[in-house]
């Protein structure tokens, strides 16, 4: 009952604002009602036509990003996190294509996927530590023996000591084995 006028108020409201933002923000506040009263695809659709105002529109994305984690929704979560990819550069859209990579890899479990979202990382930072350690494991777990080489070599030249000795022990290892 009340929800549903509010909502038909603020769908109302949108309609006849004068600028995106306005309208932007008065679609939230309709997704913002439904995540009340629980009618999660009513309000995940609220704060997408949000982003059709505004494309954009932070708040929205993190509703939506919100809404997928509570659901584990993970390819949700890629979706929303992919739209945020191209609103970022630098460090910011590093961290967002290394979360992509970790929901794919951790909650999505598909390792040949995952190891295409750590490769996004290492086109944007090309020795990226935590990247290359998470592809050299997934490259090793998948007996991708070229990849694993490539990756571990190129991890090499930025590992010292005894890290550096296993890492190239290994490299060898799997060149005689494998290759």
């Amino acid at each position: 009952g009340d929800t549903q006028m509010a909502v038909q108020y603020l769908k109302e409201l949108a309609e006849s604002a004068e600028t995106p933002e306005e309208a932007a923000r008065y679609r939230r506040r309709v997704g913002e009602a439904y995540e009340k009263v629980e009618d999660l695809p009513n309000a995940r659709q609220a704060f997408l036509d949000a982003l059709d105002h505004v494309r954009d529109d932070s708040e929205a994305l993190d509703c939506l990003k919100r809404l997928a984690e509570a659901e584990e929704d993970w390819p949700a979560l890629i979706q929303v996190l992919q739209r945020e990819v191209g609103l970022w550069i630098g460090s910011r859209q590093i961290a967002v294509l290394r979360e992509i990579a970790r929901v794919t890899e951790t909650r999505i479990g598909d390792p040949l996927v995952a190891m295409d979202a750590w490769r996004s990382v290492l086109e944007k930072k090309s020795h990226d530590i935590e990247t290359l350690q998470h592809l050299l494991a997934l490259a090793e777990s998948q007996e991708e023996w070229g990849t694993f080489v490539e990756v571990g070599n190129t991890l090499a030249t930025i590992s010292t000591g005894m890290e550096r000795s296993t890492l190239l022990r290994r490299i060898g290892l799997a060149c005689e084995e494998h290759l």
